[in-house]
């Protein structure tokens, strides 16, 4: 049995691997603010992929 624990305990570390993702893809593109709001796109960009490979499997 999964508790919410361990639910929020994913999410968080889903999260945190999103950003890192992101932040290391917008440090290879010249000229762009990889600290900006365009971090916190890609990282959601990334997390629904996550979810959706997570949900097909």
């Amino acid at each position: 049995m999964t508790t919410q624990t361990d639910i929020e305990s994913k999410e968080r570390d889903l999260v945190v691997k999103c950003i890192g993702q992101a932040y290391e893809a917008l440090h290879l593109l010249p000229g762009v603010d990889e600290n900006g709001p365009v971090l916190v796109w890609l990282a959601e960009q990334f997390m629904q992929i996550q979810r959706r490979a997570d949900n097909a499997s």
